[in-house]
């Protein structure tokens, strides 16, 4: 009886983060072919997983604490103001900071001038 127990606590757990998973992550694409594009014309080098990577420490360190937005909210420059003032308070470092811009920067369809 118990092993039918754990079993079943373990697809629950299970379906209980996969259901936190699809909440956390609405509204944020993974890099698409565009969105590659996009960074491999801004940073040279950028490949898929770079990106994969950026979209998941954006979905980590700030789905944390508020609704993620979509990379389309905010220009460039927006995404730049927005995580100078959010790098300090969510205590991320430079690396991971300049990884998730790199996804934002490169998923926003908004162009680089736009407010």
């Amino acid at each position: 009886m118990a092993k039918g127990f754990k079993g079943i606590l373990a697809l629950a757990v299970g379906a209980g983060l996969l259901w936190l998973s699809g909440c956390a992550t609405t509204g944020v694409p993974g890099p698409s072919a565009e969105i590659l594009s996009r960074a491999q014309a801004r940073w040279p080098g950028t490949t898929q997983a770079d990106l994969v990577e950026g979209r998941g420490l954006y979905v980590e360190h700030c789905a944390a604490c508020h609704d993620l937005h979509d990379a389309s909210d905010l220009s460039p420059a927006g995404w730049e103001r927005i995580m100078a003032r959010m790098q300090k308070k969510a205590h991320i470092d430079d690396v991971t900071k300049d990884r998730i811009l790199k996804y934002l920067e490169s998923a926003t369809e908004r162009a680089a001038d736009a407010q």
